[in-house]
């Protein structure tokens, strides 16, 4: 995830990631919107949670929630390497329709 708008004051909404297709996915589309930005990884135990994920997006979407899924392997390697194989899975096992950006570090140090 990048800085959209380098050497102002960093909000949310300044920062811009790649979504799970490659495109370009500026936070501040999201603005205005209450942004639930979740860590997924498809082969961890809590992977179900894109279940409840889905649910809350489906109850909560027209009245501003937008939940966002940020696939990644540093807790263990438990995420797909492909960007196809994430979106293949979340498709087809739990039939997400919330964004998912590509995979990527959400820890320190990581990409």
């Amino acid at each position: 995830m990048t800085s959209a708008v380098p050497g102002t004051p960093h909000t949310a909404w300044d920062f811009e990631a790649a979504s799970i297709t490659g495109a370009p996915m500026p936070l501040s589309t999201y603005q205005g919107k209450v942004a639930l930005i979740v860590n997924t990884a498809s082969e961890c135990g809590l992977t179900p949670q894109y279940t409840g994920l889905q649910k809350i997006y489906d109850k909560y979407r027209e009245q501003g929630l937008v939940v966002i899924g940020v696939p990644s392997g540093d807790f263990g390697g438990q995420e797909f390497d492909a960007a196809g194989e994430i979106r293949e899975f979340c498709d087809t096992r739990y039939k997400v329709t919330f964004p998912i950006l590509e995979k990527c570090g959400v820890k320190p140090g990581t990409t």
